[in-house]
């Protein structure tokens, strides 16, 4: 029980640190939100896979590019104690894809969300799309849409690229 209780506050800290982070980001206080963040690294002992990709959120924030590579390396320390924690995965492939190496962020994808194969053909579909190879952004997003019909994010994004195929 107590280590329930622990786990439960421990969990309930880390909620908190995350809302505050995110409220000063909102109203564009980063200084604020780079202090909380980096309290929330040190009170997990930089190895809470939600702190490291908060701290790397807020680096990127700062739009330095100086700073990148502190930001990638929150998001790969988050990956590697979590592998599979989603939030890192995006973060660290929109890095990836923002300096143009769409080949490293589609490996990160793959080699990351490869037992998720609805997350991971949903992203692999909106990278495609971002660098406009529209057939496969469309191949992927059938192949998310083939494990949920239903699957809001896929739809959306087989929408937009067919959309800007017909545009």
């Amino acid at each position: 029980i107590t280590v329930a209780a622990q786990s439960k506050a421990y969990s309930n800290c880390i909620f908190l640190y995350s809302e505050l982070v995110n409220a000063y980001l909102r109203i564009s206080k980063r200084k604020e939100a780079f202090i909380h963040a980096k309290e929330l690294l040190q009170l997990t002992d930089n190895k809470h896979p939600e702190a490291l990709c908060l701290f790397g959120q807020v680096i990127v924030r700062e739009n330095k590019e100086a700073l990148i590579p502190k930001a990638k390396q929150a998001f790969a320390m988050a990956l590697r104690e979590s592998p599979e924690y989603f939030p890192a995965v995006i973060a660290l492939s929109s890095l990836l894809l923002s300096e143009k190496n769409l080949n490293a962020a589609v490996e990160l994808v793959q080699e990351k969300l490869a037992g998720r194969p609805l997350l991971m053909h949903t992203r692999l579909g909106d990278m495609k799309a971002v660098v406009s190879k529209f057939t496969e952004a469309l191949r992927h997003y059938d192949q998310a849409l083939e494990v949920d019909p239903t699957y809001q994010r896929a739809l959306i994004g087989r929408e937009k690229v067919t959309r800007q195929i017909a545009a």
